[in-house]
């Protein structure tokens, strides 16, 4: 895995883009980017994967897996996203360090028994 692949979710166009009318959610750090899709967005749910300019190549690889919780943490709603509360957002962050915890290292597994 070289490079910086950022990945665009999108559940109104087929191939979204990094252009922002083109994407519902984005994952743009600079290292390991996790996109949480949550159960309210409409289906099929398009992802879109673009490699930094400030590397010539990027190699990934692109995991996805669904996880099944009766309570979708993770509102979404276009229109009001600025609208959460800080509150909601510290408690977010939490679920996600705790489930990009736990995909890491069982990535990190993954890749070992691998190779």
């Amino acid at each position: 895995i070289t490079g910086d692949a950022d990945l665009y979710a999108s559940q109104t166009t087929t191939k979204p883009t990094y252009e922002p009318d083109h994407y519902c959610l984005q994952s743009t750090t600079c290292g390991e980017d996790i996109i949480f899709i949550p159960k309210s967005f409409k289906r099929p749910v398009s992802i879109g994967v673009y490699g930094h300019p400030s590397h010539e190549i990027s190699k990934y690889t692109l995991s996805v897996f669904e996880v099944t919780v009766e309570d979708d943490n993770f509102p979404y709603h276009q229109t009001s996203r600025s609208e959460i509360s800080d509150k909601d957002r510290e408690a977010k962050k939490a679920d996600i360090s705790f489930f990009a915890n736990f995909v890491w290292h069982f990535m990190g597994f993954l890749i070992q028994w691998l190779f």
